[in-house]
């Protein structure tokens, strides 16, 4: 008798290395960039920079502290997919930095070697604002497309926030906004400055540069408060070396040099408090990563910066600006979109996958929506209708895409979604093609037509449908239900096995690519799995380990997943509900053996559970 193991019994394992995941995802940003990213790793800071032939992102090995591996090449990444290195951006802090050479700043013959660096402090100071606003918009865009990577961004997020230490600048109050540190803003003459880190999000590098043009105000204060400390400390020395060299001059005449020896003193505290001062100012760059830079032994790049055209700023509503990026950037998405949704597929086992007609030679047959069930569900969307806006669509993000490549490695994996006004339910109804299904599926069939029919008034409750089945040599094949008259002929159809890891994946796939932010995948089968590969039958408890494993890693990526058993048998066997139970799990299984089950299902198991995610924050 063949062991079926249970749900808990069934490790899901690593299926590729880190180095391996991060080459594999760095090769899928270069595809989209249409240039070379490379993956080094070095002891010290995540960071990226552009190089003569493309990219290189670097990662910190071992990890810095608060900073998983996964986050850190997602960040690291989304600085070159959404082109933080653009050449307009750093011309135009350029521009800014060098009218800091005649501004006429009070120097002394002393600082000469500083007050060549004046622009150089200058740009530093700059890019440090820009750093922090730009890591606030390249992750709302990257959270687009790696939906789950949202909640690993804030996770991060908070772990180095405890790290953060008060310091009263534009940059950091700007970063403890990020950092969800509230009380390291309100502390700062600079608080009125962190809300405008938010509306970089989920726009254009120009949206960057408008907010950082904002600030630049405050930033200008900041460098020319700091450059005259540094005049100031360049006095003190100069006074303290005239003063320290008259002293020794005065001991070796053998005079008395008390009171020379005070001031000396006291000169030296002086310079010892305006070096604490200056050292707190450069903390915040100090610690961080500059991924504006390029390198130094590479002048294509400089000339490139050079011939850039600076932005223009200063012109026109800023928030109408703000929002034309906006629209911009849902065109950017959309062109990553097409140029990812290329990258091949590898599916499980190195099968075929194919997508397989809608069989319509046969006269197809009307379903018996069921009524009641659809009035009950137009009554639940009421009330829906009638709750704050907020409250059914808040932010956050249920499906959780980060490890994006092992979805690619393992057989299914767009993880796009696409831009409308309303993020809400996306639901996928993934349905076993079997033969032995064929005389459920007029069940089946009235179950999702009742189910359309219920919300097809919800603009934003997207439903799909899709048929999976296999051959004898393990072939994948696809059907998908469109519309309500394809879906008419779902019981006239030839099937072929049942490979529930693959109708698992299948699924998940078409609901990532679904825009709404809660995610309902619904798989539906008429028994155990049963498939074949190469022409030899898999073994049972085979097929239940790898469904098991599937069914996890679907987990993973989408928490709201129900498995529905219809009809009593299953290639000749009895419908065991318990051994789907231990292979899924009880609260996430249930049977419908009957219409009257289907629709007891639809009215309590269903509506609950889309009450449930709908209701996730």
């Amino acid at each position: 008798m063949t062991v079926v193991p249970n749900f808990n019994d069934v490790e899901l394992g690593n299926f590729m290395s880190e180095e391996d995941y991060d080459k594999k995802k760095a090769g899928i940003v270069s595809r989209a960039v249409e240039g070379e990213v490379k993956v080094q790793y070095q002891k010290g800071i995540n960071c990226a920079f552009e190089s003569k032939k493309g990219y290189i992102v670097v990662k910190a090995k071992p990890k810095q502290k608060g900073i998983d591996g996964n986050t850190a090449i997602n960040h690291e990444l989304a600085h070159v997919l959404f082109k933080s290195f653009d050449k307009r951006a750093q011309k135009t802090i350029k521009l800014w930095s060098e009218k800091w050479n005649s501004l006429g700043v009070q120097t002394t013959p002393q600082d000469t070697k500083d007050y060549c660096n004046i622009q150089q402090s200058a740009w530093k100071t700059y890019h440090e604002a820009m750093n922090v606003i730009e890591d606030q918009r390249i992750e709302s865009l990257w959270g687009k497309l790696y939906l789950g990577n949202v909640k690993d961004f804030n996770r991060v997020r908070k772990a180095l926030g405890k790290e953060l230490e008060f310091v009263d600048h534009p940059s950091a109050v700007l970063l403890a906004e990020r950092f969800l540190r509230k009380d390291l803003v309100i502390q700062s003459k600079y608080a009125r400055l962190a809300p405008l880190i938010y509306k970089v999000e989920g726009k254009e590098l120009k949206a960057t540069m408008i907010i950082l043009n904002q600030i630049k105000p405050y930033l200008d204060e900041v460098i020319k408060e700091q450059w005259e400390k540094k005049i100031e400390r360049n006095i003190l020395r100069s006074k303290y070396k005239e003063l320290s060299e008259s002293i020794s001059k005065d001991r070796r005449q053998g005079k008395q040099t008390y009171s020379d020896d005070e001031d000396l003193k006291k000169l030296s505290n002086d310079m010892q408090d305006l070096n604490n001062e200056i050292t707190d100012r450069q903390q915040l760059s100090d610690k961080r990563p500059n991924p504006y830079q390029t390198r130094q032994e590479d002048p294509a790049l400089k000339k490139e910066i050079d011939g850039a055209i600076p932005y223009e700023l200063d012109d026109g509503d800023a928030d109408e600006a703000l929002t034309e990026e906006e629209d911009k950037a849902k065109d950017t998405i959309q062109g990553i979109r097409d140029k990812m949704s290329g990258v091949e597929i590898t599916p499980t086992n190195n099968i075929y996958v194919r997508d397989k007609q809608i069989d319509k030679s046969v006269n197809p047959t009307k379903p018996n929506i069921n009524v009641k069930t659809v009035k009950e569900f137009q009554k639940m969307m009421r009330t829906f209708k009638e709750k704050s806006r907020e409250e059914i669509s808040s932010d956050g993000y249920d499906l959780d895409i980060g490890e994006y490549i092992n979805m690619k490695a393992n057989g299914y994996g767009d993880c796009f979604i696409e831009e409308q006004e309303d993020n809400g339910l996306s639901v996928v109804i993934s349905i076993d093609g079997s033969g032995s299904m064929r005389e459920h599926n007029k069940m089946v069939k009235e179950m999702v037509s009742t189910l359309w029919e219920s919300t097809k008034l919800e603009k934003n409750i997207e439903i799909k449908c899709i048929v999976w089945s296999s051959d004898r040599l393990g072939n994948m094949a696809i059907q998908r239900y469109r519309t309500q008259d394809e879906l008419n002929y779902l019981d006239s159809q030839r099937g072929g096995y049942t490979p529930t890891p693959f109708g698992i994946q299948a699924g998940a796939e078409e609901l990532s690519r679904m825009s709404g932010r809660r995610k309902l995948l619904i798989v539906i089968t008429d028994g155990f799995p049963n498939y074949y590969r190469n022409g030899q039958k898999i073994r049972q408890n085979v097929t239940s380990k790898e469904t098991i494993k599937e069914y996890k890693k679907a987990m993973k990526y989408i928490p709201n997943i129900s498995v529905v058993g219809v009809g009593r048998y299953c290639g000749g066997y009895y419908y065991n509900s318990n051994t789907m139970q231990r292979m899924f799990g009880k609260k996430n299984y249930v049977a419908c053996r009957t219409m009257q089950e289907v629709d007891k299902f639809m009215t309590e198991k269903l509506k609950k559970e889309i009450i449930r995610v709908m209701k996730r924050r």
